[in-house]
């Protein structure tokens, strides 16, 4: 069977030396635990459903840095990221009423926060001398 369905998925909490660092960000849609916690609120069609949705992936986010699970933060950056694509695509050329954010711009607020937070940067450096990148 292959490793990467959901029936022989790994567990990246309990292997995080097998998490793929780099590559494509749609490995966050198959790293188990991390998706099953947080797929309920990853939505992206409405400004409102991504106002939700960005706001929970936040959270889930500060959960991990605070537990020091870089592969939990890591996941929710990449799921910030793969909504905010999405949310590009399925607006296409729509405009948002006057005063109010696009998904795409909800999402991409939320992930400059993630990408820039130093701790993110500190604990990547960490996670790559301790299992390589």
């Amino acid at each position: 069977m292959d490793e990467a369905s959901p029936t022989n998925a790994i567990d990246y909490r309990r292997h995080p030396e097998r998490y793929p660092l780099d590559g494509d960000d749609e490995i966050a849609l198959s790293a188990q635990p991390y998706f099953s916690e947080v797929s309920a609120h990853w939505r992206y069609a409405t400004a409102r459903e991504a106002g939700e949705s960005a706001a929970w992936l936040y959270e889930f986010y500060l959960r991990y840095r605070e537990a020091g699970d870089f592969v939990g933060m890591d996941v929710v950056r990449r799921l910030l990221r793969l909504a905010l694509r999405r949310a590009r695509e399925s607006e296409g050329n729509a405009t948002a009423p006057a005063g109010h954010p696009t998904a795409a711009a909800i999402f991409s607020k939320t992930f400059r926060m993630v990408d820039r937070d130093p701790q993110y940067a500190t604990m990547r450096e960490r996670f790559i001398e301790q299992h390589g990148g």
